[in-house]
């Protein structure tokens, strides 16, 4: 690649985790989680994902539009409102996490689309909380592991919060970008 003006700019990994070992999430003050209400939650559940991603390296979240239409209404959504959890805070959705039952990579592993946490509302333990009530939904069905995609380079920390939460590397990809001369 390198020989052809290609350069690497960003590693991504996919992450799993057992769920025998639940992440261990302190308790929150102030902070509910508590399952996803479909058809009332969902233009706020956005807005905590966009504003969370807003740091996202490489492109910005969807509007909400095209977010509705991957999430929930489109063929091959796995849309599957029990996989999903919110964080609260004073009634305001300050984080979610999004998955369904399995992964693209392993039908025996629950999938993680979304997970996210306003900027203002991060570093208290709300993602850990958010994958902690992923982790034992999935336990409850029987499913015995819980896959992530993370950005290696997140400036949110999430590798880290993930390694914590007993997940590790299972794959890893690249983007490479290649800078063409203006004119050409």
């Amino acid at each position: 690649m390198e020989a052809l003006g290609y350069a690497p700019e960003r590693t991504f990994w996919v992450m799993r985790g057992e769920v025998a070992s639940l992440p261990v999430a302190d308790a929150l003050t102030g902070i509910e989680i508590r399952r996803y209400r479909p058809g009332v939650d969902d233009v706020e559940i956005h807005g905590a994902l966009s504003e969370a991603f807003d740091d996202h390296w490489g492109w910005p979240f969807a509007p909400y539009d095209e977010w509705r239409e991957a999430a929930i209404e489109g063929e091959g959504s796995g849309y599957d409102p029990g996989f999903w959890f919110v964080a609260t805070e004073n009634g305001a959705i300050v984080g979610a996490s999004i998955a369904i039952a399995s992964s693209p990579r392993n039908e025996h592993a629950a999938y993680v689309q979304d997970l996210g946490v306003r900027r203002v509302s991060r570093r208290r333990g709300i993602a850990t909380a958010l994958l902690a009530a992923t982790f034992a939904e999935a336990r409850s069905r029987g499913i015995t592991e819980v896959e992530l995609a993370v950005d290696s380079e997140s400036e949110t920390g999430a590798p880290a919060l993930y390694e914590r939460a007993g997940m590790r590397v299972v794959y890893a990809w690249e983007e490479w970008t290649k800078a063409i001369p203006a004119g050409d």
